[in-house]
């Protein structure tokens, strides 16, 4: 067609550097406030996450950088920011230096930020998801994974004994997320002649959550053995005073919610014991 002919485009210099000139697949070009803010969240006392990558810097040579960054312990969000100078970032990696095995215990953000102190604005997210000492994220490569994707990590759980006459209450972490799956518990009634029956509660403290009630009357001076668990029918077994309830199938409690126990004609006497449960647990990050 006429008028039409070739027209060629050239790249222009990404940055000031010896080669001239940086063609993509960099993604993020670094000017001088802009920086690396590593977000950890972490259920294990002794993590400790390495985070390694290459710089191309303003005057064209490739430079290592390497950080450390020590989460807390109690799923608490901890933040770090490593400044990374002027030029490009070719890639980074980070990794459980000294973290378990156990898929889902610590949970890891990397993001370019601009700004080092004061007000900091998110431009950018590298990785996202679980780390292990086996197991890294890097960037380019690593999917960004949200803390709810996955199987969840497999937790066995002792809880804790009330005093007597006092009900269970089990509470979920802070930044945390509960699937529920079994739990077990004893109950001791001490020799006040009455009948109790027992009804077990996961809630925030309101009518919202969930209600097992169990049936059976609960006579004095006798050790009751209580087991719940996903799929079971609720039953009693009077020759050996076990009792068996069925959990939800999607019993998803978020943090701040609880396990309650709650006894009707409860006596001063009562005591509850042997309380251990499992659950899936994944992490939340607000």
């Amino acid at each position: 067609m006429a008028g039409l002919g070739e027209q060629a485009y050239f790249p222009q210099p990404f940055l000031e550097a010896k080669t001239g000139v940086v063609v993509a697949p960099f993604q993020f070009g670094l000017a001088g406030d802009d920086s690396l803010r590593v977000l950890s969240v972490n259920s294990y006392e002794q993590a400790r996450l390495t985070i390694k990558g290459r710089r191309l810097t303003a005057e064209g040579e490739i430079v290592p950088f390497a950080f450390s960054h020590t989460p807390y312990t109690d799923r608490t969000v901890k933040t770090e920011v490593f400044n990374l100078g002027r030029g490009a970032l070719l890639n980074v990696a980070v990794f459980g230096d000294q973290s378990p095995y156990n898929y889902g215990v610590t949970f890891v953000c990397l993001q370019i930020v601009r700004g080092f102190q004061g007000p900091i604005e998110v431009v950018g997210i590298l990785v996202q998801g679980y780390v292990t000492v086996a197991q890294g994220l890097g960037w380019p490569g690593s999917p960004i994974l949200q803390s709810f994707d996955g199987p969840g990590l497999w937790r066995s759980v002792f809880g804790t004994t009330p005093a007597l006459g006092a009900e269970i209450v089990e509470t979920v972490p802070v930044n945390a997320r509960w699937h529920l799956q079994s739990f077990r518990a004893t109950l001791t009634t001490g020799p006040i002649v009455a009948n109790r029956q027992v009804d077990f509660l996961f809630d925030d403290g309101t009518p919202a959550g969930w209600r097992v009630p169990l049936v059976t009357n609960l006579i004095a001076s006798t050790a009751w053995r209580f087991y719940l668990s996903v799929g079971i029918a609720d039953q009693f077994g009077g020759a050996n005073n076990v009792v068996y309830g069925t959990l939800p199938d999607h019993l998803i409690m978020p943090p701040a919610w609880f396990i309650r126990s709650s006894t009707s004609n409860m006596q001063v006497g009562d005591v509850w014991s042997a309380i251990r449960y499992t659950l899936r647990e994944w992490l939340m990050v607000p």
